[in-house]
């Protein structure tokens, strides 16, 4: 017989029907089953979203209404490492899902800067308007464990693939279907963003790990480049975040820069509650079908007028917009996301701890 254990290990299998537990029986994630990656699933956006974009940022991240995300992010599809308990015990993490009632702390990543923004002269923060008006990510395929195809759900690679090798899926963009038009969405062919439209985009893997299919997934999203330092990203003005195989240790360095952090993913952290999406930084759907039109919205949509020389506008760049969210998250970063906040908050989380262990919990804390 195996010996007693509060943890069940999780890891390299489909977790979904674990961790949909913490849904109601007759919510969508228990009740529903949704095998199709392909296409999109719009009752599952409707809650968190307004039409293409995300209008609650909390909500996006609640898997409760999302039963496509079973096959939509790593965690779920084949965690590297993953232990959970059905015992009521207490958990301190550096991130979670919401839903999953984890004591939350801030990550020795981030006090100890293993990701730290540091412009120097060979890397300077240029002002927004003077970065390269581009989409920026590199990294590595480390959001799960591919055996058997799972890679495809998968953040990382489908940021890859939509950006680089989508050729037969089209996407929906907000824009002008053409000179003097309204804007509403039009449907392009998967390349028109960067063929046709202008928009620029450099992502690119660093290194394809975690997998026993890597082979096939370097001939489906080609080679992987070469590791820059981490300073070079001051360079560009849009900066995409995400997920790897928890939660990402490179956004605070984001918020403190002069670029526009686009973040996607599930796992939070203890500063969450301290940003507002839309004003700090962009959120962006973990579905990934919102990109294109928010890079558009930012960036702007030009293409050939016809004549020569000409340019028809199909989105104007809003620069002056991009600009104040960038600036907003440096500011509120600077006040409320330093390393003394982080002790403020760790010191009033064990002091919190210590009396709810206390014997004495009623008592202390509070004045007679």
């Amino acid at each position: 017989m195996a010996p007693f254990s509060l943890f069940t290990d999780y890891a390299r299998s489909n977790i979904w029907d674990v961790a949909n537990q913490i849904c109601a029986p007759w919510s969508k994630a228990r009740s529903e089953r949704i095998w199709n990656r392909r296409d999109l699933c719009l009752d599952c956006l409707q809650p968190h979203s307004l039409e293409q974009f995300v209008s609650d940022w909390t909500l996006a991240a609640d898997i409760c209404h999302q039963p496509d995300l079973k096959n939509l992010h790593g965690f779920f599809t084949s965690p590297a490492s993953w232990k959970t308990s059905q015992h009521l015990v207490p958990l301190f993490s550096q991130s979670s899902l919401p839903g999953f009632g984890d004591i939350l702390f801030p990550s020795p990543w981030n006090y100890v800067d293993k990701v730290k923004y540091e412009p120097s002269p060979a890397h300077p923060d240029v002002p927004y308007l003077e970065k390269k008006n581009t989409l920026f990510w590199i990294g590595a395929t480390s959001e799960g464990i591919s055996i058997n195809g799972e890679w495809k759900g998968m953040t990382r690679q489908r940021l890859m693939h939509l950006m680089n090798n989508n050729t037969a899926n089209p996407v929906t963009m907000l824009m002008r279907s053409g000179p003097d038009k309204g804007l509403g969405y039009q449907v392009v062919d998967g390349a028109a963003p960067r063929e046709k439209l202008g928009l620029q985009a450099e992502v690119y893997l660093s290194d394809v790990v975690r997998c026993d299919d890597c082979k096939i997934q370097k001939q489906e999203l080609g080679s992987t480049a070469k590791r820059i330092s981490f300073q070079e990203h001051w360079k560009y003005r849009y900066l995409f975040d995400m997920d790897g195989a928890g939660f990402s240790g490179r956004f605070l360095a984001f918020l403190q820069s002069h670029s526009l952090p686009f973040k996607t993913g599930l796992f939070r952290q203890w500063y969450d509650p301290r940003l507002t999406p839309w004003r700090h930084f962009v959120p962006q759907d973990v579905r990934l079908h919102d990109v294109w039109s928010t890079l558009g919205y930012f960036a702007g949509i030009a293409v050939d007028g016809g004549s020569k020389g000409s340019t028809s506008v199909l989105m104007e760049a809003h620069n002056e917009e991009g600009a104040y969210i960038a600036e907003e998250g440096r500011d509120w970063s600077q006040k409320s996301l330093r390393k003394e906040d982080m002790e403020i908050y760790f010191f009033r989380l064990l002091l919190e701890w210590g009396r709810l262990t206390d014997d004495r919990r009623d008592q202390l804390g509070f004045d007679p």
